[in-house]
């Protein structure tokens, strides 16, 4: 079956009509397959029709912490190449449009080189990963700001990003400045509109295993 007609499928399962729209992304979905039409079909439509396309034929299995770190690597990685390429960091909807097209790129000349996260991705999603709901904010409050140093000499930060990825037993934590922090998710955490920088969040730790060491301790 082609992945227009499982996304067609999905659609009247959860009692969605398909309409104009719908039918033009099962078009792309066919001509493009599921990572390359999800790449075009998010610039035709951030609804919610898509989201839940997503929720009902995504992973249902949760992921773990470290496909989930690994997906927030690449999630700085493109958000760096967004800043470099736009002289500005990009909202959720641009970032993750511009990864599974990268990644698209990347696997169609490695397709057997797939990444557990990959298999699991809903970017239209609250929920990009099984179990982790996604936090972005872009900040412009005590902005520009000296940025890092490059090739050519030195940037300028136009406004920064604080992305939170949140799952049942923990968080990860990033911004512009590329650092991957942990923590133990809590139900009272700051939202990344307010989070001053990644590693001002509560409990946040540079290294997992630190997190996983001070499990131990109180278990003990």
């Amino acid at each position: 079956m082609k992945a227009g007609d499982q996304i067609e499928t999905v659609t009247k399962a959860v009692g969605i009509e398909p309409c104009k729209g719908c039918k033009e992304r099962k078009l792309l979905f066919d001509r493009r397959g599921w990572i390359g039409g999800t790449a075009a079909t998010l610039y035709l439509a951030k609804n919610a029709l898509l989201t839940k396309m997503w929720e009902v034929a995504g992973a249902e299995v949760e992921v773990s912490v470290h496909p989930a770190r690994a997906f927030t690597g690449q999630f700085t990685t493109i958000s760096r190449w967004y800043l470099l390429e736009y002289g500005h960091h990009g909202e959720l909807a641009d970032v993750m449009t511009t990864l599974v097209a990268h990644v698209r790129e990347h696997f169609k000349d490695n397709p057997d080189d797939v990444f557990e996260w990959l298999k699991a991705l809903r970017p239209a999603s609250k929920e990009p990963l099984a179990g982790w709901t996604i936090d972005y904010a872009i900040i412009k409050k005590g902005y520009p700001r000296e940025g890092p140093e490059l090739v050519k000499g030195k940037m300028e930060y136009p406004d920064g990003y604080r992305l939170i990825l949140r799952g049942r037993e923990y968080t990860i934590i990033s911004d512009e400045n590329a650092g991957i922090y942990f923590a133990r998710t809590t139900s009272h955490a700051p939202a990344a509109k307010d989070l001053t920088w990644a590693p001002d969040y509560p409990g946040a730790k540079a290294n997992l295993s630190d997190l996983e060491d001070l499990s131990t301790l109180n278990k003990t």
